[in-house]
């Protein structure tokens, strides 16, 4: 009798097959063999189909929209795809270092009753070498402000998140029947992984982060991320999901996560350092409206 896998790997795909199958190939080489692939593209490209397919693995299944779904939509398609206890959605140009199932396995025995496990990342740009950036220390900073153990909840959890969100989506495995029911937000392509972690905690869900590295985040100009922070899409929905979270944690009773989200101190900054580029690039509409996220007036 076939035990059924712990996790499926989830891949929403849109872009550079040379990447998906470093991140294809990640997998498969796993030190724990509890697991499914699943890719899942929304590029409708017969080379993707191909590499694939010929992998003629019981383990690895392939499916493609028959229509284009974008980013929100593809995610939601991937989470109705779901089967496993717990799933990992993986971009598309990330790796699995090879005992990151066999981690999520370790975890998930320790604190039977946490929603997502959030393992330490390596940050690597497209040629796979390591990557420091400020973005990433700022996230790892913030990190350790977010609990003591490895097990974290509650309103000071949530602040952390509010002061900018510290963690890396690829790389955290989700309890599948805890975010189920909350599913993707479809008005918030680029901000969707904090919507829903946001929504577990402010139920009551925990998460545990860890200190293992068993993953590597690749930052490159052409990722999902880097193409979206460039634009000021990305920051008039952070604004509206940060208001909408202000107004959330106050009715929980948590002033401080409130406070946070209303501040966005993060984001702010964030938008104040792409100021000069915009500038530089002739783009004055989109210096405009970084000028205004960034020195926006903190609504109640």
């Amino acid at each position: 009798m076939t035990t059924a896998p712990i996790v499926d790997v989830v891949v929403p795909h849109y872009g550079d097959t040379a990447l998906l199958a470093q991140a294809i190939t990640s997998v498969l080489q796993q030190t724990d063999e509890s697991w499914r692939l699943v890719v899942v593209d929304d590029s409708a490209s017969a080379e993707v189909a191909t590499l694939v397919r010929d992998l003629a693995s019981p383990k690895v299944e392939y499916h493609s929209n028959t229509q284009r779904l974008g980013v929100a939509g593809n995610f939601q398609r991937c989470l109705d795809l779901v089967r496993a206890e717990w799933v990992v959605f993986l971009g598309c140009d990330d790796r699995l270092l090879p005992g990151y199932v066999a981690h999520l396995q370790s975890c998930a025995e320790r604190h039977s009753h946490v929603s997502a496990v959030m393992p330490a990342v390596q940050v690597i740009g497209r040629d796979g070498r390591d990557l420091a950036t400020m973005a990433d220390l700022t996230k790892r900073l913030l990190r350790t402000f977010s609990g003591p153990g490895e097990v974290r909840a509650g309103e000071r959890l949530l602040t952390s998140l509010m002061h900018g969100n510290w963690t890396y989506f690829p790389a955290t495995a989700w309890r599948s029947s805890a975010i189920r029911p909350h599913g993707f937000r479809q008005d918030l392509p680029t901000t969707l992984d904090l919507a829903l972690l946001a929504d577990l905690v402010l139920v009551g869900h925990q998460i545990a982060v860890t200190s293992h590295t068993n993953f590597q985040y690749r930052r490159h100009a052409q990722s999902a991320s880097s193409l979206t922070a460039s634009s000021t899409e990305r920051f008039g929905e952070e604004a509206r999901l940060l208001h909408e979270l202000a107004i959330r944690s106050r009715e929980r009773g948590w002033p401080r996560a409130a406070r946070a989200a209303r501040l966005h101190v993060t984001s702010r900054l964030h938008s104040a350092l792409l100021v000069p580029s915009a500038l530089k690039e002739d783009r004055p509409h989109s210096a405009r409206a970084l000028v205004r996220h960034t020195f926006g007036a903190v609504r109640a």
